[in-house]
């Protein structure tokens, strides 16, 4: 069995070919089209790959996008109590 180590990956996609992980599919994960940029801010700020794949593909109905706006104000006042 032929494993995929750094080396194989390198020669296979040479620098710059490659794009986001998620952009592959596969074993990388999968995120919605309309979703890459939350996905993409998400890894900027250092989130792993699954993290954000999850975060970014919640946002996908208005449901889930509001969900995580209540979670956020949630987490917004808890901190500002805090800092009180």
């Amino acid at each position: 069995m032929v494993g995929y180590g750094r080396l194989e990956t390198l020669i296979r996609y040479p620098s710059g070919v490659m794009g986001m992980a998620s952009d592959r599919g596969g074993r990388a994960g999968f995120v919605y089209k309309a979703r890459q940029s939350a996905y993409r801010a998400l890894r900027r700020q250092g989130a792993s790959k699954s993290k954000a794949a999850r975060i970014a593909n919640a946002g996908i109905t208005r449901a889930g996008r509001s969900t995580m706006a209540r979670k956020a104000a949630r987490t917004r006042q808890v901190q500002a109590r805090r800092r009180r």
